[in-house]
């Protein structure tokens, strides 16, 4: 079954937050080569991640979380229910 507009934001907040691919793979019920073709902008590109960005992961955030991983200091993951950017309108978000 594929993903819906509104799983795709909420696995690009986890992300986005620090999440492990693996982590959100198995939180939503799909593969980590779903979750990476997400995050390297492959499939779902459309969908914004948390900061109004589309298509792949930001460099520079990609970097942070690299830097942040390496270091060993914690982030914020957010809740699982992940509120929808202004952006997407109402027939986007029942495709869940």
């Amino acid at each position: 079954m594929p993903l819906g507009t509104t799983k795709v934001f909420s696995i690009k907040a986890h992300i986005w937050g620090g999440m492990r691919q693996r982590e959100v793979a198995e939180m939503f019920g799909t593969t980590h080569t779903t979750i990476g073709r997400i995050c390297n902008g492959e499939s779902h590109k459309d969908v914004q991640w948390p900061d109004g960005s589309t298509g792949s992961m930001p460099r520079a955030h990609r970097l942070e979380l690299n830097r942040k991983i390496k270091s060993g200091e914690k982030w914020k993951i957010p809740n699982k229910d992940v509120s929808l950017p202004p952006l997407i309108g109402k027939e986007k978000q029942d495709d869940i």
